[in-house]
């Protein structure tokens, strides 16, 4: 390559690191003024999340249910009372924290949902929440028909507990679950 070819990238870089940090300028302009819609469009030019999104010390919860119930369809689907529930994708488990991501690749999670193109997120208040524990329990559910041999592979892929479906089906359809840290 020439030294002229150099020469026109060098200004190219430049121009995209003057237009990160304008970026970031304008975020932060946004943030101290208290507009969080130019925040969160700032945010986003900058391929970040609004600064809300991000876990700050004193909070209890991290708003990352809050942010996922906007964009992901919410379900009725289990028979048992008192479940906050989204329907995801397998892409989705990767907007969970890290701890979880494991579920993405476990081969029992991918066969239930190859087989039926979706999963569930499911929450609900604990009755009582121990020390250094959220206050909510949530899941990971897999759907799938309850037989004895699913339960020994489910079991084994971390999915132990069978939560059944709402409404009413021949089948014993439900949802192999497995709890999430968040």
């Amino acid at each position: 390559m020439s030294a002229e070819g150099e020469e026109t990238e060098a200004p190219e870089a430049e121009g995209a690191m003057r237009e990160t940090a304008e970026t970031e300028q304008e975020a932060a302009r946004a943030a101290k003024e208290g507009d969080q819609g130019r925040q969160e469009a700032a945010a986003a030019a900058a391929g970040r999340m609004p600064e809300h999104f991000y876990f700050r010390e004193g909070f209890t919860e991290l708003p990352l249910w809050e942010c996922l119930e906007r964009i992901l369809p919410r379900k009725r689907v289990l028979a048992e009372e008192g479940w906050e529930v989204l329907q995801i994708h397998v892409q989705d488990i990767g907007r969970l924290p890290r701890e979880n991501w494991p579920y993405g690749n476990n081969s029992f999670v991918l066969h239930g949902y190859f087989q039926y193109r979706y999963l569930i997120l499911a929450r609900r208040k604990r009755a009582q929440a121990k020390k250094f524990q959220s206050g909510y329990q949530y899941i990971l559910g897999v759907p799938g028909i309850f037989k004895p041999q699913e339960k020994f592979m489910a079991s084994m892929f971390g999915l132990p507990e069978f939560k059944r479906a709402a409404g009413n089906r021949k089948e014993d359809f439900g949802f192999w679950c497995g709890t999430l840290q968040m």
